[in-house]
């Protein structure tokens, strides 16, 4: 992940230190886990030429989860 990418996330998840870590078990999308404080999350890139509307990803969510 470039530097630059990783300070504008942990920016605006208002991450002070956060510890990265590649997850290599995907295979359309680039994933990895962060940990800081205790607290832990997935962060993932999603692969834009398998998933050319990634808003869509979203969408579809909210939908199963009525």
């Amino acid at each position: 992940m470039e530097p630059s990418t990783l300070h504008t996330i942990a920016s605006a998840w208002n991450w002070q230190h956060p510890a990265i870590t590649p997850v290599q078990s995907g295979l359309i999308n680039h994933t990895w886990k962060v940990s800081e404080n205790g607290n832990e999350w997935l962060l993932q890139a999603v692969n834009t030429h398998v998933f050319p509307r990634p808003d869509w990803i979203d969408e579809n969510i909210s939908k199963i989860g009525r």
